[in-house]
């Protein structure tokens, strides 16, 4: 995701978290993602959609939405 809506989504997350990992609370470094905590507003995204985090913590995010999803 290149666009200019999804570069100042991405740094107002991590300032907002204070440039740390929504998940662990580690410092996010350079290596983050911006897991979506829904696809409600998939392409106009806004700050309640999106949280900072690392890559490992991203897969755990989801793999714990979709467990959710299943009911487990």
């Amino acid at each position: 995701k290149g666009n200019a809506h999804w570069t100042k989504l991405r740094w107002a997350r991590y300032q907002l978290q204070g440039g740390r990992c929504a998940v662990c609370q580690l410092p996010l470094g350079f290596n983050w993602h911006l897991h979506h905590t829904n696809y409600k507003h998939l392409g106009k995204e806004t700050l309640a959609d999106v949280r900072a985090c690392h890559p490992f913590c991203h897969r755990l995010a989801d793999s714990w939405r979709k467990a959710k999803r299943r009911g487990r």
